[in-house]
């Protein structure tokens, strides 16, 4: 982010010359983030110069055409700038859901080792094949004494999210894990941030991660590279 505003203040820089502010350019233009920056910092620089010229013009002489003229050239400039807002936010959006694919993965700390004749092992059968919608219909009703709470909120919070429905997996997640062991509450903490991160809620998926890095947990190195994505 410091590359990017230093190159932003290079480029805008008055005493840069024409060559400078192409190579400048270049350069902006090889990360894709910090184009859009240049962009919307272009499209707001468009807007107060058009805002200083109106008020330049009326000045001079302040008549309806004129008014009329510079106003329509304001309003122009303005929806390039919302436009060039808009970009921005979606490519957030977009950069975000490409952070969640890169990170997660559904909770495998399950191991079935019998035949497929329980409601678990027909869920985990489901689960291991990719099909989570079926598997939630067999995980939500399994036996309790095969499985702990935490496993079982565990895995059908990783349903919901792979089914890309953050909000769901949240709550599966929120509560119920107070007599569970580390590990299952390091994967509790670790889907919540992912779960977070899927919701575009950056803030609480932030503490979260560096909850997980207090705590020295084994996604600490997943946490660490995660938040310096996201800052």
């Amino acid at each position: 982010m410091s590359d990017t505003k230093n190159n932003l203040e290079e480029y805008f820089d008055n005493e840069s010359s024409k060559q400078q502010k192409a190579e400048l350019k270049k350069r902006i233009s090889q990360n894709e983030d910090d184009q859009i920056m240049l962009d919307l910092s272009e499209a707001v620089q468009m807007k107060n110069e058009v805002d200083q010229l109106h008020d330049r013009i009326n000045s001079l002489g302040n008549t309806k055409s004129r008014s009329l003229y510079i106003g329509r050239i304001a309003a122009a400039i303005t929806l390039i700038a919302l436009a060039s807002v808009f970009i921005y936010l979606f490519t957030q959006n977009t950069s975000t859901a490409d952070l969640f694919s890169s990170y997660y993965q559904p909770y495998d700390g399950v191991v079935v080792l019998r035949g497929e004749t329980s409601t678990l092992e027909k869920g985990m059968k489901a689960y291991n094949a990719g099909d989570f919608q079926a598997a939630l219909s067999f995980l939500l009703n399994a036996d309790v004494d095969e499985i702990t709470p935490g496993q079982q909120k565990l895995l059908i919070s990783s349903c919901y999210l792979s089914l890309n429905d953050p909000e769901k997996s949240l709550s599966y997640l929120e509560s119920g894990f107070e007599n569970e062991l580390s590990l299952i509450q390091n994967n509790r903490l670790w889907l919540m941030a992912l779960s977070y991160l899927k919701k575009g809620d950056i803030e609480p998926c932030k503490e979260l991660l560096d909850e997980l890095l207090e705590i020295q947990s084994p996604f600490a190195n997943q946490a660490s590279e995660l938040l310096e994505e996201l800052d």
